[in-house]
């Protein structure tokens, strides 16, 4: 029987029975292949985020360090802290600081502080300038084994 442009068909038995058992399995590998796809990039951004986070933690606690140190202006505040004459400071020294308190399995991440200052100075037009240098550096290793760093310096500058 003729339908305008379409023709009836005659479905024999062998085209009524569905899928095979190769087609099905042809279609659960491909989706098993793009189910795994996603769970990698879900978790390789999942490891990008907590180490930005770590990054970011290590910034604010370096950040906090500073203005703990010195005043609004940059100066040293009225205590000396790294003055060489105050005695002991706590420059020059390695600390242990928390970089992220949830951690690996409800470990805290912990990182080491180590803040270092330099002295140095030169003479311009007869006036003595001193110039010193604070430096602060964290390092922790993330779960995966990956060792970060974190540094941050402030560059200060007088007439003596």
């Amino acid at each position: 029987m003729k339908l305008g442009c379409l023709t009836k068909r005659k479905f024999d038995s062998r085209s009524k029975r569905g899928f095979t058992i190769v087609e099905l399995l042809i279609a659960g590998v491909i989706m098993m292949v793009a189910a795994f796809a996603v769970i990698v990039v879900m978790r390789q951004s999942t490891a990008m985020e907590v180490e930005d986070h770590h990054i970011r933690q290590a910034r604010m606690i370096i950040t906090g360090l500073f203005e703990e140190v010195f005043d609004t202006r940059g100066y040293p505040k009225e205590y000396g802290a790294f003055s060489i004459d105050s005695g002991k400071t706590f420059f020059d020294t390695t600390y242990d600081v928390i970089v992220d308190k949830r951690g690996y399995r409800y470990d805290p991440l912990m990182g080491e502080l180590y803040v270092r200052v330099e002295h140095d100075s030169v003479t311009v037009n007869g006036k003595r300038i001193g110039i010193d240098r604070v430096s602060a550096r964290i390092i922790w290793t993330e779960n995966d084994g990956t060792i970060d760093t974190v540094a941050l310096s402030k560059v200060l500058a007088g007439v003596q």
